[in-house]
């Protein structure tokens, strides 16, 4: 792109609402568009959070901050307002990279330069605060003429906390001429009908907001995607909220991918953020008023639900899926009335999932959580001396807290040779709670408790296999009463007990493995650095 005096690339691109998504899904199939050949796709899931000041400053000196995070990196774009003109945009940006563990709303920690001055500049000493959250799902390829690209589509499905707009944009790349990007636009206008945005992501997001359409952002987040760093020296109520809002942004990180549903991942990444905040609770709630947490454990509880009945689903067709994989060509199709049974309930499972984050329910908790979150005070019990001193920091805590839950996984040990399944579910659910503790006190801990975790999780895999076996066991029978019980799926039913007998069989051995006098030596060493 060409530069400007004061060295912002100028970007120059054409943008257009899409009535649905069935106009996207058309565009997404076209091999040529203009006369010009598409090139190679990828897709991009971006969660973008827009910054300024409580008094707007930034956008007074007509600019837009992003911070874009996208895979492990994280970007701030300072974009001019800039005009549209019959329909082409043209707008001053600057970029830079920013520390992905660091705070972004610390601009004395951004690297030195254009934009940076600019905030600067802008804000005095105003401190920056997250307006609204933008998550994007954008499919992105080229339009080649030849092998000269000349401008890049991205077709946006757009998430401000509601349901979904879908737009174009066609960004003019340095190879490209604005001759071409106009023919490209008229095509687009009168082949496609499609109408032009007249304002950008950002605008629309400013108005939306100020008419309540979505909630606001925390006035001050950590948008942590790693763990903060909880010292011992920190109150209860501080350490919660450092663990609370690392979890509720990776929840909301993923939303954007749940609705999209093309990678079952996002939504297993999304409920797991919601079962470690319904941990966290269990941890911290006694160190904040039960009025101040009981409305979000409630939200958390909804979410995890919706969320839940459709990955439990996602499970037991991959499962089957990889069995299949197993068979000969000729039985491929030896499952088929069992996996459109389970493709059926699925479906309606996410439906009812997405009902539920289009409701204003969902919209209610996430904007009262994280104003909960973003506060210092509110709802903490801050401990008085009268008497005796009450313990409430974490050294205090952390050491009973994870000696309790490491001494209840350690009392199943005089039954571990003849458990049953039940005794082996409540085993893993006491595993998981262990491995919560240290999760959320790590950065506080020694280095020994990442070895603690992993043996851990070496030990709920395994039982968490054994819990799916099981599931699938009952499941399948249960189908099989209904008249379904072909060659196929007796097979498979014997495939899943052979698999849980060999589990059960197994399983003393993974205990003895990893009950032994070394791990009880690294669970001590883990907590002497409090």
């Amino acid at each position: 792109m060409p530069t400007d005096e004061n060295e912002a690339e100028i970007e120059i691109e054409i943008k257009y609402c899409l009535p649905d998504r069935s106009v996207l899904d058309r565009l997404l199939a076209v091999e040529t568009l203009a006369g010009f050949a598409t090139g190679e796709r990828t897709v991009e899931r971006v969660t973008d959070r827009y910054l300024d000041t409580a008094s707007r400053a930034i956008l007074a000196a007509g600019y837009a901050c992003r911070v874009r995070q996208r895979h492990s990196e994280r970007h701030m774009t300072l974009k001019s307002l800039g005009q549209a003109s019959a329909p082409v945009w043209r707008r001053h940006e600057h970029e830079i990279l920013l520390d992905p563990t660091g705070d972004p709303l610390d601009v004395g920690r951004w690297a030195a330069g254009s934009p940076r001055e600019l905030v600067e500049q802008a804000i005095k000493n105003e401190p920056l605060q997250v307006l609204f959250t933008v998550c994007q799902t954008r499919h992105i390829c080229p339009l080649l003429d030849g092998d000269r690209p000349l401008v890049e589509l991205s077709l946006d499905e757009v998430h401000y906390g509601t349901k979904p707009i879908f737009e174009l944009e066609v960004e003019l790349l340095p190879s490209g001429s604005e001759a071409e990007l106009r023919q490209i636009a008229r095509t687009l206008q009168a082949d496609w009908q499609l109408c032009s945005v007249p304002l950008s992501k950002f605008e629309r997001g400013l108005r939306m907001l100020e008419r309540g359409d979505i909630p606001p952002s925390p006035p001050n987040p950590r948008m942590e995607t790693q763990a903060a760093a909880i010292r011992p020296s920190d109150p209860m109520s501080t350490a919660g909220r450092i663990t609370l809002r690392l979890h509720f942004a990776r929840m909301l990180a993923h939303e954007a991918g749940t609705r999209q549903g093309e990678d079952i991942e996002e939504l297993h990444d999304m409920r797991v953020a919601t079962r470690r905040m319904r941990a966290a609770f269990r941890i911290f709630s006694p160190y904040f008023s039960p009025k101040a947490i009981k409305p979000h454990l409630r939200g958390l509880k909804q979410t995890g639900r919706a969320l839940g009945a459709v990955r439990d689903l996602d499970v037991f067709q991959e499962k089957a899926t990889m069995y299949l994989d197993t068979l000969p060509a000729d039985q491929a199709s030896a499952l088929d009335g069992l996996l459109a049974n389970w493709r059926q309930e699925r479906n309606a499972a996410r439906e009812r999932m997405i009902a539920y984050l289009d409701s204003q329910a969902y919209s209610d908790f996430v904007e009262c959580f994280a104003r909960f979150l973003s506060a210092q005070d509110t709802g903490a019990a801050v401990p008085v001396l009268v008497g005796k001193p009450i313990p409430f920091q974490v050294r205090h805590i952390a050491p009973r807290l994870i000696y309790g839950r490491f001494g209840a996984v350690r009392a199943y040990e005089p039954w571990i040779e003849s458990a049953a399944i039940e005794l082996l579910h409540s085993l893993r659910i006491d595993f998981k709670r262990l491995r919560y503790a240290l999760e959320f006190f790590a950065p506080a801990l020694g280095r020994e408790s990442a070895l603690v975790i992993r043996e851990i999780k070496r030990m709920q895999d395994h039982l968490g296999d054994l819990n799916d076996a099981d599931v699938a066991i009952r499941l399948l029978g249960d189908f099989m009463e209904n008249g379904e019980g072909q060659s196929g799926l007796i097979a498979y039913l014997r495939n899943r007990e052979l698999e849980k007998t060999r589990l059960l069989d197994t399983f003393p051995l993974a205990w003895e493995r990893f009950n032994r006098p070394l791990m009880r030596r690294n669970v001590a060493l883990s907590l002497a650095a409090l």
